[in-house]
């Protein structure tokens, strides 16, 4: 039972509306609201309350499709974890998880191959502080300037990203395949034993180190 606290001035279709959606029942709620005509006085708090209805349902969808797209993004469909990413953050830009999906979509992008819209992304995700110790992100941006054949720049970033946390064995894994692109050699061999050190069972430190 929904109790409200009732404004005898406004008359009772809006507080059924109010009470449909105190409820859940948006969908109903919506359809008594939305009949309310602009020059009935219940207009400006019915059309208050269907903007708080359409942002709470707004944000339970784009929560669904940011937990879709994060299940996507592991098993590596990368196409459709974008478009949920991208819809998800269309629904909620300003989501608790907003900042994770746009750097998840960069990844994504990167994945995709799309390097200059990829780059475009990490490029001003990087701006914010919180970004330098952020691995995924660094090691995606490590990623596309590795297949761009841009090494130097590639392993400035990730000595960067080293410096800020140092025991991440996919970093320095990453850090050993940038050293033999540059053809240092006998680098290489130290970051993939640091990575090994780090994570024995790395089958992909292991090989590097053959």
């Amino acid at each position: 039972r929904v109790a409200l606290k009732l404004d005898p001035s406004l008359p009772a279709q809006y507080y059924l509306g109010a009470a449909l959606a105190r409820k859940g029942d948006y969908e109903a709620a919506r359809e008594i609201l939305a009949a309310i005509p602009r020059n009935d006085r219940q207009y400006d708090p019915a059309q208050r309350l269907l903007a708080d209805i359409q942002s709470r349902t707004s944000t339970a969808g784009g929560d669904k499709l940011f937990l879709d797209a994060q299940v996507q993004l592991q098993n590596e469909r990368y196409g459709l974890a974008l478009k949920e990413f991208e819809q998800a953050l269309a629904q909620a830009p300003h989501a608790k998880w907003a900042r994770n999906a746009d750097v998840s979509r960069a990844i994504c992008l990167e994945k995709l191959g799309r390097t200059q819209e990829a780059e475009t992304a990490l490029e001003t995700l990087s701006a914010d502080p919180s970004a330098r110790s952020n691995v995924e992100l660094q090691l995606a941006f490590v990623e596309l300037l590795y297949d761009t054949a841009r090494g130097e720049a590639a392993l400035k970033r990730v000595d960067d990203l080293i410096t800020a946390v140092a025991d991440s064995p996919e970093t320095h894994l990453w850090r050993a395949r940038v050293l033999l692109q540059l053809n240092r050699v006998d680098e290489a061999g130290h970051a993939a034993e640091k990575a090994v050190k780090l994570q024995p069972e790395s089958p992909a430190a292991h090989n590097l180190l053959v």
